[in-house]
C-alpha cells in the first residue's frame, strides 16, 4: 500500500490505509496486519492452469480481493465509509450535470486526468455506473463499477484491471 496521495487504483479502507491493484500478496497481508485490521483466506490454490489463485476477504468492512500470482487483481467492496465517493441526496437526478459531478468526483478519488475516464454506461436512477480508467502512466486499464446504497451512497463496488 504505496502512498494515499499517488495516483493509483485502490480503495480506501482506512484513514490512511488502502487496497491497490498490482501490490503484492506480501505487501497487502504485512499492511492489514500492521493496521491490526483481521482477515481470512478461504481459498488459496494453483489452478489447472499453473496460476496460483488466492481469495482475501476483510469482513468487516464487507470486502473481497482475488489476488492472482500473488498480485492483487481485482477488489470488491460493500459500502462502507471509506468506499463512498458520491453523494445523491438532494441532487435532480434528471438533471445532466449530476453526470460531470460525479466524473469530478471518480478524477479526484483517483487522481486521474478527465481525458484517462471514460463513463461506458449509466443509469441515473440508481447510479448503477461502469467507467474505463486508463493511466498511461501505469499501462493499465481498469474497469471501475460504482452502485448506489438506499441512502443515496455512491460506493466503489469494484475495481478490476482489463488490460
Amino acid at each position: 500500500m504505496k502512498g494515499i496521495d499517488v495516483m493509483d487504483f485502490s480503495i480506501k479502507i482506512g484513514n490512511n490505509i488502502k487496497i491497490e491493484l498490482g501490490e503484492t500478496k506480501e505487501e497487502l497481508i504485512y499492511d492489514l496486519s500492521c493496521a491490526k485490521i483481521r482477515y481470512t483466506i478461504p481459498f488459496d490454490k494453483t489452478n489447472d492452469n499453473n496460476i496460483k489463485e488466492t481469495i482475501l476477504q476483510i469482513p468487516s468492512l464487507r470486502i473481497e480481493i482475488s489476488i492472482q500470482n500473488d498480485i492483487v487483481n481485482y477488489i470488491k467492496s460493500g459500502c462502507n465509509e471509506y468506499s463512498i465517493i458520491f453523494k445523491t441526496e438532494g441532487l435532480d437526478k434528471k438533471n445532466i450535470a449530476v453526470i460531470n459531478d460525479l466524473k469530478i468526483k471518480i478524477v479526484n478519488t483517483f487522481k486521474i486526468k478527465s481525458n484517462e475516464m471514460f463513463i461506458e454506461k449509466i443509469n441515473l436512477r440508481n447510479f448503477d455506473t461502469m467507467v474505463i480508467m486508463n493511466s498511461k502512466a501505469l499501462g493499465k486499464k481498469v474497469r471501475l463499477h460504482l452502485m448506489s446504497d438506499l441512502q443515496g451512497n455512491v460506493y466503489i463496488n469494484t475495481l478490476r484491471y482489463i488490460k
